[in-house]
Protein backbone atom coordinates (compact mmCIF):
# COMPACT_ATOMS: atom_id res chain seq x y z
CA UNK A 1 0.00 0.00 0.00
CA UNK A 2 1.41 3.36 -1.07
CA UNK A 3 1.86 5.88 1.74
CA UNK A 4 0.16 9.18 1.03
CA UNK A 5 2.16 12.39 1.20
CA UNK A 6 0.84 14.92 3.70
CA UNK A 7 1.54 18.65 3.68
CA UNK A 8 2.12 20.02 7.18
CA UNK A 9 1.05 23.60 7.74
CA UNK A 10 1.57 24.42 11.40
CA UNK A 11 -0.75 22.01 13.20
CA UNK A 12 -2.82 21.46 10.07
CA UNK A 13 -2.17 18.36 7.93
CA UNK A 14 -3.47 18.41 4.37
CA UNK A 15 -3.11 15.53 1.87
CA UNK A 16 -0.91 16.53 -1.08
CA UNK A 17 -3.45 15.21 -3.58
CA UNK A 18 -6.25 17.05 -1.79
CA UNK A 19 -9.26 16.06 0.24
CA UNK A 20 -11.46 15.34 -2.77
CA UNK A 21 -9.09 12.64 -4.03
CA UNK A 22 -9.48 10.82 -0.70
CA UNK A 23 -13.27 11.21 -0.53
CA UNK A 24 -14.51 10.92 -4.11
CA UNK A 25 -14.64 7.10 -4.18
CA UNK A 26 -16.79 7.03 -1.05
CA UNK A 27 -19.22 9.73 -2.19
CA UNK A 28 -19.47 8.19 -5.67
CA UNK A 29 -20.15 4.73 -4.22
CA UNK A 30 -22.75 6.12 -1.83
CA UNK A 31 -24.49 7.96 -4.68
CA UNK A 32 -24.38 4.84 -6.86
CA UNK A 33 -25.90 2.61 -4.18
CA UNK A 34 -28.60 5.15 -3.41
CA UNK A 35 -29.46 5.28 -7.13
CA UNK A 36 -29.74 1.50 -7.11
CA UNK A 37 -32.00 1.60 -4.08
CA UNK A 38 -34.18 4.27 -5.72
CA UNK A 39 -34.53 2.15 -8.86
CA UNK A 40 -35.53 -0.88 -6.79
CA UNK A 41 -38.02 0.66 -4.38
CA UNK A 42 -41.12 0.06 -6.48
CA UNK A 43 -42.97 -2.30 -4.20
CA UNK A 44 -46.41 -3.86 -4.41
CA UNK A 45 -47.64 -3.12 -0.90
CA UNK A 46 -51.10 -3.90 0.44
CA UNK A 47 -52.78 -0.70 1.63
CA UNK A 48 -53.61 -2.19 5.01
CA UNK A 49 -49.93 -2.92 5.73
CA UNK A 50 -48.79 -1.11 8.90
CA UNK A 51 -45.86 0.66 7.18
CA UNK A 52 -47.59 1.36 3.87
CA UNK A 53 -47.17 5.15 3.99
CA UNK A 54 -43.49 4.89 4.94
CA UNK A 55 -42.71 2.42 2.16
CA UNK A 56 -44.61 4.41 -0.47
CA UNK A 57 -42.60 7.50 0.52
CA UNK A 58 -39.29 5.64 0.54
CA UNK A 59 -38.35 6.76 -2.98
CA UNK A 60 -38.59 10.43 -1.94
CA UNK A 61 -36.51 9.81 1.18
CA UNK A 62 -33.81 8.07 -0.85
CA UNK A 63 -33.86 10.84 -3.49
CA UNK A 64 -33.27 13.39 -0.72
CA UNK A 65 -30.32 11.37 0.58
CA UNK A 66 -28.88 11.13 -2.92
CA UNK A 67 -29.21 14.89 -3.48
CA UNK A 68 -27.52 15.47 -0.13
CA UNK A 69 -24.55 13.17 -0.85
CA UNK A 70 -24.15 14.74 -4.31
CA UNK A 71 -24.18 18.18 -2.66
CA UNK A 72 -21.56 17.05 -0.13
CA UNK A 73 -19.40 15.79 -2.99
CA UNK A 74 -19.60 19.18 -4.73
CA UNK A 75 -18.79 21.02 -1.50
CA UNK A 76 -15.72 18.86 -0.90
CA UNK A 77 -14.54 19.54 -4.47
CA UNK A 78 -15.17 23.27 -4.09
CA UNK A 79 -13.29 23.41 -0.78
CA UNK A 80 -10.40 21.49 -2.29
CA UNK A 81 -10.17 23.92 -5.22
CA UNK A 82 -10.31 26.93 -2.88
CA UNK A 83 -7.54 25.46 -0.71
CA UNK A 84 -5.37 24.77 -3.76
CA UNK A 85 -5.88 28.31 -5.05
CA UNK A 86 -5.08 29.79 -1.63
CA UNK A 87 -1.92 27.69 -1.42
CA UNK A 88 -0.80 28.79 -4.87
CA UNK A 89 -1.58 32.45 -4.13
CA UNK A 90 0.47 32.30 -0.93
CA UNK A 91 3.41 30.67 -2.73
CA UNK A 92 3.22 33.30 -5.48
CA UNK A 93 3.12 36.12 -2.90
CA UNK A 94 6.21 34.76 -1.16
CA UNK A 95 8.07 34.56 -4.48
CA UNK A 96 7.30 38.25 -5.11
CA UNK A 97 8.85 39.36 -1.80
CA UNK A 98 12.25 41.04 -1.84
CA UNK A 99 14.38 39.55 0.89
CA UNK A 100 17.63 41.43 0.19
CA UNK A 101 17.15 43.76 3.18
CA UNK A 102 17.10 40.89 5.66
CA UNK A 103 20.44 40.56 7.42
CA UNK A 104 21.66 37.48 9.15
CA UNK A 105 22.71 38.08 12.76
CA UNK A 106 24.11 35.97 15.51
CA UNK A 107 21.62 34.80 18.04
CA UNK A 108 21.19 37.11 21.01
CA UNK A 109 21.29 35.50 24.41
CA UNK A 110 19.89 37.43 27.33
Amino acid sequence: MKKKKVIKVGKFNYPSEGIYYNCKNYTAACSKYLSGAINNCYLDIPEDFKYYSYLTGLKDILNNYKREIDDIDLKILSSDKKYSKLTQDLVDDIKKKDFKDIKSRDRMII
